[in-house]
């Protein structure tokens, strides 16, 4: 209901015409209208009471939301004009030292730059533009700050530029209360989903990832350190499973914790995990031949088997998590960019963990074949001890390297990207197929499976490489990030505008 709006009035029937909501008031306050005269409004015809009162809360509540947003913007403003008077002072100091002309040419602002000091007029704490001359991409100077800027560029998706690392995970060093644990973990319902005016679109500050990292972590050890000491097999599956869930989990967690509209509830995230890997491995195993073929044809190779086609699964493993996310795509209550790259990592983790799990197992069943085998063979009880040692070291060996590699190459990282780049494409005209040719598509995809198969290429040597294959693909994600935290400012900052102005009240 708009207080400048003409509402019908009448009474037992009789029409007596249309006023707006103030004229309707004044007539209650006088006595002219009785408050059991009937107002038609959008939602059918009230009583004038019920109207006042309704109008009344409106009031209330606008104020309020007035009052916050009043208070958040002198708060922006204030950082703007302070980011801006650094800003003028680091161009004098340049000046003074002869690096930039007379009229600062070479230090002028990008159009990034400035869309995120606009944007933080919006509801975007200014998180890493605070000083944009003096702060390059990733605060890494000419090298890390080009770097970044050449892979965000090559994905299509927005510049990690400003990202501060000691300012975003500042909060994994303070501590915080049992109960704002369960309130982050409670979030994502109809009921517990805050409304978009309480939503900040300020860069993440998550922590709560570290601590399910160093919980599972320390469960790990203190079953290793049960299997060695006590020599009982029970152990081993327990082992597998948490081996290879702890650092997933951890990376799932901290997407979580990124996902600021805070719409997606923890029994989602740990449905796609759980049905979402299953079904991607399923898509795998149907997809695997047929791209395996073609590849292989197409590139003239003599024979798809051996390490050296290990590449390919990530032209097979990412298009087949891309169909698990298709499935979620258009559901409206998730239409957010950083839903996706939720959604992505819930995917890529189930898929990761059943698939360490499965190299783990093979490792160890592929030790108990030859130590049996050996028995068999008449072997000599030293050598088979051996062969059984041999085992339980190789499934040790693959549990910790992917464990301790995961948050480099993991699927979790790159099937988010995939899922990013789904819902940032369909945003605008919903989910068609022709969006799975569009750029905004395109890019993050790409660049998903090239990481991922450049990702297996490497494997067995050559870490420095490898490095830089987890740089790229973080540094990707981070872009993601920007643009939904900017999504969200566009949005807040729609909605601010079509509030109406409370009605004047005596």
């Amino acid at each position: 209901m708009s207080a400048d709006s003409l509402y019908p009035l009448s009474w037992k029937g009789m029409d007596l015409g249309r006023f707006t909501a103030a004229q309707i008031r004044e007539k209650l306050a006088s006595g002219e209208v009785s408050r059991m005269h009937q107002i038609e409004t959008s939602v059918g015809w009230i009583s004038a009471g019920e109207f006042v009162d309704r109008m009344q809360g409106d009031d209330r509540a606008v104020r309020e939301v007035r009052a916050r947003e009043q208070r958040m913007q002198r708060g922006y403003e204030e950082q703007l004009e302070a980011a801006r008077a650094r800003e003028r002072g680091l161009v004098e100091q340049m000046r003074v030292g002869g690096v930039v002309g007379t009229r600062g040419e070479a230090v002028a602002e990008r159009p990034s730059q400035r869309e995120e000091v606009r944007a933080g007029a919006d509801g975007v704490a200014p998180h890493g533009v605070a000083d944009p001359v003096a702060e390059p991409a990733l605060g890494g100077g000419l090298g890390v700050g080009t770097l970044a800027d050449a892979v965000s560029g090559l994905a299509g998706v927005d510049s990690a530029g400003g990202f501060r690392f000691w300012e975003t995970f500042s909060q994994v060093f303070r501590r915080h209360p049992a109960e704002e644990t369960e309130l982050l973990l409670a979030s994502g319902s109809t009921a517990t989903t805050p409304r978009l005016s309480e939503v900040s679109a300020a860069f993440p500050q998550p922590w709560m990832f570290v601590r399910i990292l160093g919980l599972a972590l320390t469960a790990f050890g203190v079953l290793c350190y049960a299997t060695a000491k006590g020599g009982n097999d029970k152990f081993i599956p327990g082992l597998i499973v948490l081996g290879a869930l702890a650092t997933p989990l951890a990376i799932l967690v901290l997407f979580f914790e990124v996902n600021k509209p805070r719409n997606v509830s923890l029994y989602l995230v740990l449905k796609l995990v759980v049905v979402g890997g299953t079904i991607s491995l399923l898509f795998t195993v149907l997809l695997h031949p047929h791209i395996l073929k073609f590849v292989v044809s197409v590139l003239g190779l003599q024979s798809a088997d051996g390490e050296r086609l290990g590449w390919i699964a990530g032209l097979i493993e990412e298009p087949a998590k891309m169909l698990v996310l298709i499935w979620m795509v258009n559901k409206p209550r998730y239409n957010w960019t950083l839903n996706g790259l939720l959604f992505g990592a819930a995917v890529g983790t189930g898929f990761a963990v059943f698939e360490t799990a499965g190299y783990a197992f093979e490792e160890l069943l592929g030790g108990v074949q030859k130590a049996t085998a050996a028995m068999v063979a008449g072997a000599s009880g030293q050598a088979v001890e051996e062969a059984f040692v041999a085992a339980a070291v190789g499934m040790f060996q693959s549990l910790f390297v992917r464990g301790i590699i995961e948050p480099l190459g993991s699927h979790a990282v790159w099937t988010a990207i995939v899922g990013a780049g789904i819902w940032r494409a369909k945003r605008e005209h919903g989910f068609v197929l022709d969006i799975l040719m569009s750029k905004k598509f395109l890019g993050p995809f790409i660049a998903a499976m090239a990481l991922h198969a450049l990702w297996n290429a490497l494997q067995g040597g050559a870490w420095k490489f490898m490095i830089f294959v987890g740089f790229a693909a973080w540094v990707i994600v981070i872009g993601l990030i920007r643009e939904g935290l900017r999504e969200i400012a566009i949005a807040r900052g729609a909605v601010a505008r079509v509030v109406p102005a409370p009605v004047p009240t005596r």
